[in-house]
């Protein structure tokens, strides 16, 4: 018994070790069968090629939060993960990641914003600088705005503001201010 307990001990804390040298980063995430409450997890995640690899204990315990997906907080980004470990960052929201609305979640890429399904198809592509979430069909967007950070928040201003559709089209050209596209 002895003997079982001082080989046991010390895979153990190899194993702990060897998890923590794969996956260096901690996790944020509402775990499976547990309270509904946020709680962080070290040794959880990677990224290798700007890819985010979750190790699968982690994987497995993360649960589902909306469209059956999980949502993980790594590293100062918001990602949606799918079960199979393929994951989509996408815009931090009220200290949350961002939420789907009329199907589509928001993703910023190299290039600017995109508009993303729950399957992570790409559905808009990144052609605005930033973009607002949809509603009754159409989303507020802009072309040469910057992020401006006021306090523990940030606010979008500047460039040129437009309405677009579900499909991506320019219901209202993006050439106007923000207030004016706003009263549009």
């Amino acid at each position: 018994m002895v003997r079982s307990a001082f080989l046991i001990l010390p895979f153990w804390l190899w194993s702990a070790l060897v998890c923590a040298d794969r996956y260096p980063l901690a996790c944020v995430y509402v775990e499976r069968g547990g309270a509904a409450e946020l709680a962080s997890h070290p040794a959880c995640a990677a990224r290798a090629d700007d890819a985010l690899i979750l190790a699968s204990a982690h994987l497995r315990r993360m649960r589902d939060t909306t469209h059956g997906l999980a949502a993980v907080w790594v590293a100062g980004q918001w990602y949606y993960v799918r079960p199979t470990g393929e994951s989509l960052p996408v815009v931090t929201l009220d200290n949350g990641p961002d939420p789907f609305v009329e199907g589509l979640v928001r993703s910023l890429r190299v290039g600017g914003m995109a508009y993303v399904d729950a399957h992570f198809r790409e559905v808009i592509g990144p052609r605005y600088d930033w973009g607002w979430p949809f509603a009754q069909g159409r989303a507020l967007v802009c072309r040469g705005c910057r992020p401006l950070q006021e306090g523990e928040h940030s606010r979008v201003s500047g460039g040129r503001w437009g309405w677009i559709d579900r499909q991506g089209r320019e219901v209202v050209p993006v050439q106007l201010s923000e207030a004016q596209a706003r009263a549009r």
